[in-house]
């Protein structure tokens, strides 16, 4: 593995970068001062609010706010042709409008909720976004929803974010409050505060841990995930077609496709 130094602004010039997310064919990252910059293909718009360009060194994002105030909280999430950008409480949506992705009905823009809430995560999977509550206890979707990443039994476009929660079982009595969730290609797997997993969407290759071969319409919880607090689940990650789980030992656990040694198991 080399390190380079991706453009003259950057660390130990002027900026130094302090998040990053990748996707198929771009990258984002902000940098200590707020700004945010990209590089890689963004023909559909995911690297700037202005026309769709090509970059090979990063360039900083046309945004339509001058200045993020507040620097430290602000967060980018990338679908493949899409981006999604968390800052000063709103979240702004750029790249590729179809099939709903950017959640918004007139195109790259703000995207606006059913309730009022203050965000605390986002999200992206190939074409569809999720975005998790402060509280913790409302989730919200947006996008193309082929495998039922859309929840509770809907499949197809979703064009504006839809509120869900996730419970405790399918009697849908106890709201569960989620810490973190994450996208693959075609499935979610989200974690609550007592370190128990869910999964929903695509069920292809296992990669939702629930030990059957159907497709999964709403959250379910992992069984395996059940465990004391000493062994609980603090952190999860998501692929195209397998999922990870690390546990407060240090313990990282996989499930899913196994092709190309991405589960880690040896075999």
């Amino acid at each position: 593995m080399s390190s380079t130094i991706l453009h003259s602004d950057f660390s130990p010039y002027r900026y130094v970068p302090t998040k990053v997310d990748a996707s198929v064919s771009h990258t984002v990252l902000i940098t200590d001062r707020g700004l945010f910059y990209g590089f890689g293909l963004g023909r559909n718009g995911e690297l700037g609010y202005e026309a769709g360009f090509t970059m090979c060194r990063a360039s900083r994002l046309k945004l339509p706010v001058p200045e993020i105030k507040d620097k430290v909280n602000c967060q980018v999430a990338l679908g493949a042709k899409h981006t999604l950008i968390l800052a000063d409480g709103q979240l702004y949506a750029m790249g590729e409008k179809a099939d709903g992705r950017l959640g918004t009905s007139h195109g790259p823009g703000i995207v606006t909720f059913p309730i009022d809430c203050k965000l605390a995560y986002i999200t992206c999977g190939t074409d569809y976004s999720i975005a998790l509550s402060e509280d913790g206890y409302s989730l919200f979707i947006w996008g193309l929803a082929s495998f039922g990443e859309g929840v509770w039994g809907k499949v197809g476009v979703i064009p504006t974010p839809r509120l869900f929660h996730i419970y405790s079982d399918e009697k849908q009595e106890s709201k569960r409050r989620i810490l973190q969730i994450v996208c693959g290609s075609r499935h979610c797997v989200a974690l609550d505060e007592h370190g128990f997993m869910y999964s929903w969407g695509s069920s292809d290759n296992g990669r939702l841990g629930h030990g059957n071969v159907g497709d999964s319409l709403f959250p379910q919880l992992i069984a395996a995930s059940v465990c004391s607090p000493e062994h609980r689940i603090v952190q999860i990650a998501a692929g195209d077609s397998h999922s990870m789980a690390l546990n407060k030992e240090g313990h990282v656990f996989s499930w899913g496709s196994g092709s190309y040694g991405r589960l880690g198991s040896g075999s």
